[in-house]
């Protein structure tokens, strides 16, 4: 249990009032990012021309798309809503778009819908957390756009499952969902490099109660 100082709650009431100013400009943001999206034709033609390369090189196997995953940023844009509601299907040009005899393989990185008080949490853990939720790691990940953020931060949204930070905590309850939604792949993405000591409990915790199942590599779907 965290016991928070005057100081550390004059931290929160002072990130608390820079979000709440940042709400009023992240309407425009994202509505530009709309605008200077990339058109659909363009995207399709430079996967048409990657995937020969791909073929060629023979990686045939993609963890891209995530279930419902959305980002309006102007750096990241990317929205998978549409997907098939599968934890594998077989994809021609577009991941989004099941082929029966497609060249190549989607298995999504595992996606949960998680409260923006989780959001919350994390940045609260990131700040106050210490020594434990510091990454091993001394890069940082790109930083969400400010609509991306308040979209995080106000309403649900989908995350990946991810071993990483605090995003951790969430692992068993994940792959508990999906198991009882009949999937037969769960698959975690993770970065060493923003791996902290909680994290790394979280995970062994996770592999230690059997919740995980059949440990798998990529050439079980060769």
């Amino acid at each position: 249990m965290i016991a928070f100082t005057n100081v550390d709650l004059l931290m929160l009431l002072t990130i608390f009032i820079l979000l709440l100013v940042l709400i009023f400009t992240s309407v425009a943001e994202m509505g530009l990012s709309r605008i200077t999206r990339p058109k659909a034709a363009s995207l399709a033609d430079q996967g048409h021309k990657a995937g020969k390369a791909l073929k060629r090189s023979g990686v045939t196997i993609d963890s891209t798309v995530y279930a419902n995953g959305r980002s309006e940023g102007t750096a990241r844009s990317f929205d998978f809503h549409g997907a098939p509601a599968k934890s594998r299907w077989r994809f021609e040009t577009d991941p989004l778009v099941e082929v029966a005899d497609g060249a190549f393989l989607e298995v999504p990185i595992a996606s949960r819908r998680v409260a923006p008080g989780f959001f919350w949490r994390l940045a609260a853990m990131k700040k106050l957390g210490g020594a434990r939720h510091r990454a091993f790691g001394d890069g940082a990940p790109l930083a969400l756009e400010r609509g991306d953020l308040m979209r995080k931060l106000l309403r649900p949204t989908h995350s990946v499952v991810s071993m990483d930070g605090y995003k951790a905590s969430f692992l068993g309850r994940a792959a508990d969902e999906y198991r009882a939604r009949g999937f037969e792949d769960f698959v975690v993405i993770g970065h060493p490099k923003a791996l902290t000591p909680y994290s790394l409990d979280q995970l062994d915790a996770f592999l230690g109660s059997g919740r995980a199942g059949e440990i798998s590599t990529f050439a079980t779907y060769h």
